[in-house]
């Protein structure tokens, strides 16, 4: 009813799986078209704050109130060792005006659902490197970025990055571009190439 594929990756066998942005999972499409769960990713809790409320103009009875976002997978990856790497966006306002509740999970080969690390302002794509490391576009925070000792680590500076894709040597970032305040485009995107 609500689908939007907003990613895929290449599994073994000819399959794919699909960051469906529309149904909160990551899905299975095989060679034959048939589609299956992965997994569905959980909820993201956030207790709303008076400074979140105003920025909803919801009135203040909200304040303290634990709500469960609805997850918004952007890009699956898969590292060498078989598991899945997930951004997401945290539902509700995408924007900075929630602040900064984007995540990244990983599923293993066996199903199991792992948040790996959470902070992140408008996570819309990651990249994973053959040694495993991570890096997360965060859109509404002009950089790329990498979890290191469980804190998020600035790794490039940009503004409106899309898109990130790692080589040994290069990490390669698509900026989208940037629109006006009545919304057209008000100038160009790109893509950068920046070494590691």
């Amino acid at each position: 009813m609500d689908s939007h594929p907003y990613q895929v990756e290449a599994l073994p066998g000819g399959s794919w799986a699909v960051a469906e942005a529309g149904g909160n999972a990551v899905l299975r499409v095989n060679s034959l078209g048939r589609i299956s769960t992965i997994a569905v990713l959980p909820r993201q809790a956030t207790t709303f704050t008076k400074k979140m409320a105003d920025a909803l103009g919801a009135p203040d009875c909200v304040v303290g109130v634990k709500y469960g976002f609805e997850p918004v997978p952007t890009d699956v990856e898969r590292d060498r060792h078989g598991n899945l790497w997930v951004s997401l966006l945290p539902g509700g306002p995408e924007d900075p005006s929630l602040g900064a509740r984007g995540a990244v999970y990983k599923i293993t080969p066996s199903g199991k659902v792992i948040r790996m690390a959470r902070g992140f302002l408008g996570a819309t794509n990651l990249a994973v490197t053959r040694g495993g490391k991570v890096y997360v576009a965060e859109l509404f925070n002009n950089r790329i970025s990498t979890v290191r000792r469980g804190h998020i680590v600035t790794v490039r500076s940009i503004q409106r990055p899309v898109a990130v894709e790692v080589t040994r040597r290069n990490l390669f970032v698509g900026q989208l571009a940037q629109f006006g305040q009545n919304g057209p485009v008000a100038g160009t995107g790109g893509v950068y190439r920046f070494p590691r």
